[in-house]
């Protein structure tokens, strides 16, 4: 590894055990209402139904996300007259790597 690669590496005490118990709870309920996933040139765009529920999990996800991953940027993107959101997951060079083991089998 060169020093100008970065390296993507979790910080594990960012969140309470409650927060981490929460956020991963929210995680998979959010997983699963998943409609598409588009692969992006720095990233992912993640694709849910446009319900107000579901917007809520997305932010509540960004919110403890952040803490821990601080190398995610994070674009929520809801349309007006769409019928879908999309959560962009994106970063530096590899981190598309990173995020299928994050989040795997939900992300190809």
């Amino acid at each position: 590894m060169n020093s100008t690669q970065l390296v993507f590496a979790c910080n594990m005490n960012a969140l309470t055990l409650k927060e981490r118990t929460q956020h991963v709870a929210n995680t998979s309920q959010l997983m699963k209402t998943l409609h598409e996933v588009r692969e992006e040139a720095n990233g992912y765009s993640l694709h849910f139904a446009n319900e107000t529920r579901i917007i809520r999990k997305i932010a509540e996800f960004i919110s403890l996300e952040r803490l821990c991953c601080p190398f995610f940027d994070f674009t929520l993107q809801v349309k007006a007259e769409d019928t879908s959101v999309a959560l962009q997951i994106a970063g530096a060079e590899g981190i598309k790597d990173f995020i299928r083991a994050e989040f795997g089998e939900a992300i190809p």
